[in-house]
């Protein structure tokens, strides 16, 4: 199990990484993801992009998850970190 996770792949695949993440990182463990605000698009309803639909689904995820706290730094596109509390 690790400590950290960092994930920066194409953003199709973020919906698929959540899975993977959960079984390889331990509880206390953090994920960090980058480019969440990906420009300002994952705000724009109109924008139906793949890259742009990935990375609002794995949000979705991440913030309905119980097992992990989730945080979005607003830092450069957005870093998204998740705490695994269980």
């Amino acid at each position: 199990l690790f400590d950290i996770i960092f994930c920066d792949v194409d953003k199709e695949q973020y919906p698929e990484v959540y899975e993977l993440l959960r079984r390889h990182l331990r509880v206390g463990g953090a994920f960090v993801i980058d480019n969440l605000l990906w420009g300002g698009d994952v705000a724009d309803p109109d924008n139906d992009e793949e890259s742009t639909l990935g990375i609002r689904a794995y949000t979705e995820r991440m913030w309905e998850s119980p097992e992990f706290l989730s945080s979005l730094l607003p830092i450069r596109d957005g870093v998204g970190l998740s705490v695994r509390t269980r």
